[in-house]
């Protein structure tokens, strides 16, 4: 999902920092789903528990030592710490940042700009007319 689409760089980085620590790094990716503009379903609270279910599955099959979650998003964010948590064995999040913004026009655009043009076009067009 887009706020997240960058972290595959910062697990390669993370894992290199294990690997030279004398580690064995095994990543593995949980799913993740967009409830903003993109797909508005609304299942962030279920998928905090399964992308969590999915994290401790995971480091408990795999009978990890320690674990390194990354994450980026309204989603994974409380997901990773939420599976940390629950492992309660050494672990480290990392925030993996915001989303870097789009272009459009030759200007940048945010998140915040497909919000105030959806407002601006529900405004003008009439509530419910501004889907897409």
């Amino acid at each position: 999902m887009p706020c997240n689409m960058h972290v595959r760089g910062l697990a390669h980085d993370v894992a290199e920092g294990v690997r030279s620590a004398g580690g064995t790094p095994l990543e593995f990716n949980t799913v993740a789903v967009s409830d903003a503009v993109l797909a508005r379903g609304g299942a962030s609270l279920v998928s905090r528990e399964v992308i969590a279910d999915s994290i401790e599955l995971a480091a408990t099959a795999y009978a990890f030592d320690g674990l390194v979650a990354i994450g980026a998003c309204d989603k994974t964010n409380p997901a990773c710490v939420m599976a940390m948590a629950r492992l309660n064995f050494p672990a480290v999040y990392l925030y993996g940042g915001t989303i870097q913004p789009g272009s459009f026009r030759g200007g940048d655009v945010t998140i915040q700009d497909v919000a105030e043009g959806r407002a601006s076009c529900a405004r003008s067009a009439g509530v419910g007319s501004c889907s897409g």
